[in-house]
């Protein structure tokens, strides 16, 4: 029997994409779902490392719901296309989370892409939810660089 609580992940790549960040949250949503856990992860479209592969804009793969908000299909090597992507990606993921958040889900937001987060705060507002940050590709040696050439003053 599933749970009345349904939990929403929040990530740019997920399954089959082999993004690491992908790798980690289908390993725990499809372990989750095999408890008896209802799960919704929503997403990009765009496979990591090919613009050619485009995933299907909602299936149900082993017990999850999973929906993928469009997203243009230029080359991680480009910056400018990049940004338009990532742009056009926080939008559409945007709209899509106020369509399918209610008051009672937990959103989890991860950090790819970088500013999630807020798209979460301002969801949590509107709607009521439980939201939790999942922290990944963190890299503690660049705040450690940082401070070291301008220290923290504190008041």
């Amino acid at each position: 029997m599933k749970n009345s609580k349904r939990i929403i992940f929040v990530n740019r790549f997920f399954y089959p994409d082999i993004s690491a960040t992908s790798q980690i949250l289908s390993e725990l949503v499809f372990d989750l779902a095999e408890k008896g856990m209802t799960i919704t992860v929503l997403t990009s479209r765009s496979a990591y490392d090919n613009t050619e592969v485009i995933f299907p804009e909602a299936e149900q793969i082993r017990g999850v719901e999973i929906i993928r908000a469009g997203s243009t299909r230029y080359s991680r090597t480009h910056y400018f296309g990049r940004l338009i992507d990532l742009v056009r990606f926080y939008v559409i993921l945007s709209v899509e989370l106020f369509k399918v958040v209610n008051a009672s889900d937990i959103l989890v937001c991860k950090t790819d892409p970088p500013l999630l987060l807020v798209i979460g705060v301002l969801i949590k507002k509107f709607k009521k939810c439980r939201l939790i940050s999942w922290n990944q590709d963190l890299f503690p040696e660049i705040a450690a660089t940082y401070f070291r050439h301008y220290p923290l003053k504190l008041l």
